[in-house]
């Protein structure tokens, strides 16, 4: 594979890199709001020897944690909406559909080789083969875009 096909490789998959690290944050979320609803409440009662006492309960800096988590999640579909349009834009300027479908099977629906060829009823070694010359246009169009 070329410099130019790695390239343009590396720039289509990174919408799947995005949704990958929304599918973790929003895991995470999930697991956060678990244990803030399994939190016991504080022991009002409890007096410490030693250290300071605070009236805060113990979940509230879970509870802050997920609000930011929250924010980041927003930010990231925001992200992963524009980056998706972008892509998307790239793909549908290919010169002919079997080349669009590849790169939107594989680009956008995150689809498997042996998927991408049984949707498309050719044999995976001509998938492979449309998936090269559309990695070679989309790496000359950012190169026109760079310049």
């Amino acid at each position: 594979m070329t410099d130019q096909q790695l390239s343009a490789q590396k720039y289509l998959g990174r919408l799947h890199r995005l949704e990958e690290l929304l599918a973790s944050n929003l895991d995470e979320l999930e697991k956060l709001g678990e244990i803030s609803t399994s939190i016991s409440s504080p022991k009002w009662t409890e007096t410490k020897v030693m250290g300071t006492h605070t009236n805060e309960p113990r979940f509230a800096s879970v509870l802050v944690r997920i609000t930011d988590l929250e924010k980041e999640v927003e930010a990231d579909i925001a992200k992963m909406i524009d980056l998706r349009a972008e892509i998307r834009d790239i793909i549908n300027r290919m010169p002919n559909v079997k080349a669009i479908l590849v790169l939107k099977y594989r680009y956008i629906e995150f689809l498997k080789w042996e998927e991408i060829a049984q949707r498309m009823n050719l044999p995976l070694n001509q998938i492979h083969n449309i998936h090269r010359n559309a990695l070679l246009r989309v790496g000359s169009m950012m190169e026109g875009k760079a310049a």
